[in-house]
Formats: C-alpha cells, structure tokens, sequence
C-alpha cells in the first residue's frame, strides 16, 4: 500500500477538524456583522418613524416612503456599507472554505475506500 496514501488518510480528520472550526469562527463573524447591521437599521428605521414636520405630523406618513427613507439613509450610512461589505466578504470566506471540507471529506473517503479495496485484495491473496 502507497505509504504516503495512509499517511495522508491519517492526517485528513485533523484536517477537517480545522477546516470546521474555520467554518463556525467565520459564521460566527457573519453573526456579529449581522446583528451590527440590525442595531444600525433600527436605530435609522426609529429616527425615520419618530420624524415630524413643523406641523408635529409624522414626516413619512406612508409607508412606501417611510420604507424609501431608510434605505436611503442606510445607503448613505457609511457604517451601514464597510458592514456589507464586510459581510459579503465573509460570506466569500465562508462559501470557500465550504468547498474546501467538501473537498477534503470527498478526499477522506475515496482514500479510506481506496485503502479497504487494496486491503481486500492482499487478503484475498
């Protein structure tokens, strides 16, 4: 049997291990950017709702425009964008490093099955 075959089925596990815990640390960020997100879209959706003409009526009565104003405002909230950004990154990040446990789980077993079918064969001999 192909020693560095065994060597590498050996050391796939703490291979995966690593890449999972890479996968929960990364989801974890995209948890933290999410809920920085939500604090900043509450903060300008009570802002736009609490906003009152000279009148003291409600600025943005409707909600159609209600709901225009505040993407306006996130959009041009510049913390808001470095979050989305930032989030999109990660989500990057994380969609490769998905690929790469795939990669490295698919590797495991086609090594593991490989190893059993030459096994079986010297047994048979």
């Amino acid at each position: 049997m192909n020693e560095e075959l065994l060597k590498e089925l050996l050391n796939l596990p703490k291979l995966i291990k690593e890449k999972q815990r890479d996968i929960l640390e990364l989801q974890k960020q995209i948890r933290l950017v999410e809920y920085k997100k939500k604090e900043i879209e509450n903060e300008i959706t009570l802002a736009v709702f609490e906003e009152r003409d000279s009148q003291g009526k409600p600025r943005f009565s409707n909600i159609a425009i209600r709901k225009a104003e505040i993407a306006r405002r996130l959009k041009r909230d510049k913390k808001y964008q470095e979050l989305l950004e930032y989030e999109r990154e990660l989500m990057t990040r994380l969609n490769e490093e998905k690929i790469e446990l795939e990669y490295l789980q698919n590797r495991f077993s086609g090594i593991k099955y490989y190893v059993r079918y030459i096994s079986s064969l010297t047994d048979q001999s």
